[in-house]
């Protein structure tokens, strides 16, 4: 999905004529799997948004989006990882913004504040936060106090 979206803003952004996007499209493919689907296709699209719709169709169904969800809700933050508080956050944020349709600011919060143990729970609830920028905001402050006391 990043991917494809990468591709639209370059095409977007040069201002590529239509008739040569499917051709341009092609060639950016490096993952193997990618390319050999995109070979076997290639005949049967004809324009560059029939490669998008069966590039999602083939990588990003409504079951790896339900997956993913899923993981949103399921997932813990793993202190021994070595990841900032606010990693995975951001890991999670930006699945949920290519999700069809997109989870909400507060419907992420509240898969996501499940993620952290009850102290920081705790702090990001009454932080009261409003926006995805504001979690980030009350995790970085967290990750500054923690990394305080792990110093002392």
């Amino acid at each position: 999905m990043h991917f494809i979206r990468e591709l639209d803003e370059e095409f977007s952004l040069r201002k590529t004529p239509e008739e040569f996007r499917l051709s341009l499209a092609f060639r950016p493919f490096s993952d193997p799997f990618a390319k050999q689907w995109m070979l076997t296709a290639y005949e049967q699209l004809s324009s560059y948004d029939d490669i998008k719709r069966a590039f999602m169709e083939l990588l990003w169904d409504s079951t790896r989006q339900s997956e993913v969800r899923c993981r949103g809700y399921k997932d813990r933050y793993g202190y021994r990882l070595g990841e900032s508080f606010s990693e995975p956050y951001i890991r999670y944020a930006k699945m949920a913004s290519i999700l069809s349709p997109a989870m909400s600011d507060q419907g992420l919060f509240g898969a996501m504040v499940t993620h952290y143990d009850p102290r920081i729970q705790a702090c990001l609830i009454s932080a009261n936060v409003k926006s995805t920028q504001e979690v980030f905001a009350v995790l970085t402050k967290l990750q500054s106090l923690e990394n305080l006391k792990d110093q002392y």
